[in-house]
């Protein structure tokens, strides 16, 4: 759940703060019976997938407790790179807002607190995509990268090169 921050004032003296909304920290669950008794179950799913492999499987297995603290490793490394993420974009968004003439830039700043979309950083990264030409054809470039790595990438792993002749 996110709540918006309202702003009453920049720090750069405008008068004017960029409304957003701020990430609210997951608390990690605690492991309890029922989780572990499902995890119980779910590392006894995959011995039985292979009855005639079941010992060798239940070798390799992690117990319930490895297997709870792995995947609560995981939230907290996923969490961290979903703050850190929205980090960036709030401070690419905000890079591009401070190259506008100051009167745009409030401008700007009034429009966006006045919508109704969320305050994230993803919304203000587009938001201010969609409005400094500069920063829109960027994003395009960036996009457009993107999608040809993605699809050089797949035709790699079909089995086509496709590349300079050499």
């Amino acid at each position: 759940e996110r709540h918006a921050k309202k702003v009453p004032g920049g720090t750069n003296g405008s008068g004017f703060g960029i409304k957003f909304s701020r990430r609210t920290r997951r608390i990690p669950r605690p492991i309890t019976s029922r989780r572990l008794s499902a995890a119980e179950r779910a590392l006894k799913r995959q011995r039985d997938k292979y009855p005639l492999l079941s010992d060798w499987v239940a070798e390799s297995q992690p117990t319930a407790e490895e297997r709870l603290e792995h995947f609560q490793e995981v939230d907290i490394e996923r969490e961290k790179s979903y703050r850190q993420w929205d980090a960036r974009k709030w401070k690419q968004a905000r890079a591009w807002l401070r190259t506008l003439p100051r009167q745009e830039r409030l401008q700007l700043i009034h429009e966006w607190n006045q919508t109704r979309c969320p305050h994230t950083a993803a919304y203000f990264a587009d938001f201010i995509s969609q409005h400094i030409p500069a920063a829109k054809e960027e994003a395009r470039r960036k996009l457009a990268a993107m999608v040809e790595a993605h699809r050089e990438q797949k035709l790699q792993a079909l089995g086509f090169y496709r590349g300079k002749a050499e």
